[in-house]
């Protein structure tokens, strides 16, 4: 049997949709914006400077996740295609939720670059919105795994809590 790079991804439907959102990647991108936020935000509190600082570092990183996907990867048939324009269709999909896990607190910082939002109120909504998306991806990360609506929410929690702890940092680095 060849090995492949997608055996754990379900193929269609509601859950293949899932999957697709909810990844390793997009949950490390939700956790990196929060971190970025955080230190850009020492530096500058002008909404504009953490909005283009926190996209081109997320850009960055993603350009690396895809190379480290690509390289690591190197030599696997990917549905059964080894070539390289394959790999690296993979490595972009399977790092794309580093970006999508910005794009909800990046907007909101936008919102405060452009005067919609206090640039103080656009920092801590992001944050915020961070926890929310932390705790939904918890939630439903456990929901592929039971229908205990206790274990659900105790995953959502959990999730959550981590978010909480990045905004602590936030008030001790300030």
């Amino acid at each position: 049997m060849a090995q492949t790079t997608d055996e754990l991804a379900p193929s269609s439907g509601l859950a293949a949709n899932v999957r697709a959102i909810i990844t390793e990647s997009a949950i490390y991108g939700v956790i990196v914006v929060s971190a970025l936020i955080i230190v850009t935000g020492q530096k500058s509190d002008a909404s504009w400077e953490i909005f283009l600082r926190v996209l081109g570092t997320i850009l960055v990183l993603w350009i690396a996740h895809v190379f480290a996907v690509v390289v690591s990867h190197l030599g696997l048939a990917v549905r059964g295609d080894k070539t390289f324009a394959a790999l690296l269709l993979y490595g972009v999909r399977h790092s794309s939720g580093l970006l999508v896990g910005a794009v909800i607190p990046l907007a909101i910082i936008f919102f405060g670059a452009i005067g919609v939002l206090s640039d103080d109120v656009a920092v801590w909504a992001a944050l915020w919105a961070d926890v929310v998306l932390l705790g939904v991806i918890g939630y439903i990360a456990v929901a592929r795994m039971t229908p205990k609506r206790w274990a659900r929410v105790s995953g959502a929690a959990i999730t959550s809590l981590l978010g909480v702890a990045i905004m602590l940092m936030k008030v001790l680095i300030h």
